[in-house]
């Protein structure tokens, strides 16, 4: 596609279940009893979910990163990004007897996301910013805005204090799931919590 400027949005079945559809056989390289979980000892349906989560998980790493490598092949005098997340997680059998993800018995297996972001430019304001904010609570209800700043769009309905890639970010004091919030239903707060992970091309 020969237009200048351009956004490509790929939707991923990723890791919804039923985990063994979500990746060819190739990838069936998490195999028998290794896993472990929320009980010392698994039963075999556990362990075949979470193998075939595993695997899931390998398969869209690989994806994702076919994503970048074809990235990398622009020219040098434009500009590539790419941001990667989850609409949620899932808890498949490691913090509690749960396969999946339901506002009835949380966990951060379910909340916790990835987003990483790799881009040619590394040394641009907007990078340098989101790298300064990694450690900072996020929320994927200020994507929006997010996706708004690395593609410098202006726009009156942008709100700067949502983006991780605005110096004007304020980290959401909570952060609100279901009925309660983050904050409320693990009180070691701020613990755990993924990272906004930044990679350049060198």
């Amino acid at each position: 596609d020969p237009a200048p400027f351009k956004a490509i949005f790929i939707h991923m079945m990723g890791s919804h279940a039923s985990y063994e559809n979500r990746y060819p056989e190739a990838f069936d390289q998490f195999k028998g009893h290794q896993a472990k979980g929320y009980k010392a000892v698994l039963d075999d349906r556990e362990v075949d979910a979470i193998n075939a989560y595993d695997n899931s998980i390998l398969y869209s790493d690989y994806f994702v990163s076919e994503v970048i490598s074809l990235l990398k092949q622009g020219g040098s005098e434009s500009k590539r990004s790419l941001t990667y997340f989850s609409d949620h997680g899932e808890e498949v059998f490691q913090a509690a007897d749960i396969k999946g993800h339901t506002p009835d018995n949380l966990t951060r297996n379910m909340l916790e996301i990835p987003f990483i972001v790799w881009t040619s430019n590394k040394d641009s304001d907007d990078i340098a910013t989101l790298s300064g904010n990694s450690h900072r609570p996020f929320m994927l209800d200020g994507v929006f805005s997010y996706t708004l700043t690395i593609l410098n769009i202006s726009s009156n309905i942008l709100s700067e204090e949502r983006s991780p890639a605005s110096n004007e970010f304020k980290a959401p004091l909570e952060r609100r799931v279901y009925k309660t919030t983050y904050e409320e239903a693990f009180s070691n707060k701020h613990q755990g919590i993924k990272k906004i992970s930044t990679e350049s091309n060198i």
